[in-house]
C-alpha cells in the first residue's frame, strides 16, 4: 500500500469511529489537484485515492475531520478521486454513469481503498455493515425520513464487489 502524508494529521478532535463512509470527488477540480483544493477550501477526508492507487493520508482517523455532516465525531471517510478534471457538474455527471457502461474507478483505487478501509476497520473495531456510502449520510441526519438526496457520491458507478473483494483481502 503506497501512502503518502500530507496533511494535518494531527489537526481535528480525539474521536472514536463508530462507522467508515465512502466518498468521491474529481481528481482535479478546476485545474487543481484534490489535495490541495481540499487543503485550501477546508474540505476533508482521512484519506484520498488516486487512479494509480496511491493513497494521500490527510488526517490521523483517531482525529476528526469534517466529511460526514454531524457524524465527525463517529466516522472515518475517504475519497475515491475521479480520473480528470472536474467542475460540479461533470462530476455528477460521470458519477451517475451505471458501472456497467462506464467504470470510473480504477482497480488500483479500489485495491488501494479496499486495503486501506480494512486496516482502519480493524484498528477502529468498525465491521464491514458498518460502512456507508456518502449519500446514506443524509438518512441517519434525518431518521424515520426519506432522504434530502444532496449527496450522491460515490455513486451508481461504484462498484462495490470490487470494493470489498479488495477490502476482504486484507480484513
Amino acid at each position: 500500500m503506497n501512502q503518502v502524508w500530507k496533511g494535518n494529521a494531527q489537526g481535528g478532535r480525539p474521536i472514536t469511529p463508530k462507522f467508515a463512509v465512502v466518498h468521491a470527488a474529481g481528481e482535479k477540480i478546476g485545474g487543481v489537484d484534490a489535495f490541495e483544493f481540499f487543503d485550501k477550501n477546508g474540505i476533508g477526508a482521512h484519506a484520498l485515492f488516486y487512479p494509480d492507487g496511491t493513497i494521500v493520508r490527510m488526517r490521523d482517523t483517531r482525529r476528526s475531520i469534517g466529511q460526514a455532516l454531524n457524524h465527525n465525531s463517529t466516522s472515518i471517510g475517504a475519497e475515491f478521486l475521479v480520473p480528470g478534471d472536474h467542475n460540479w457538474d461533470s462530476f455528477v455527471k460521470a458519477m451517475k454513469v451505471p458501472a456497467k457502461e462506464n467504470n470510473i474507478f480504477t482497480d488500483a483505487q479500489y485495491e488501494a481503498g479496499g486495503a486501506w478501509y480494512a486496516m482502519v476497520c480493524k484498528e477502529h473495531n468498525i465491521t464491514p455493515d458498518q460502512i456507508i456510502s456518502h449519500e446514506w449520510v443524509d438518512r441517519l441526519e434525518i431518521p424515520g425520513k426519506s432522504a434530502r438526496k444532496e449527496k450522491e457520491d460515490p455513486g451508481v458507478n461504484f462498484r462495490w464487489d470490487k470494493f470489498y473483494a479488495a477490502f476482504y483481502k486484507h480484513y
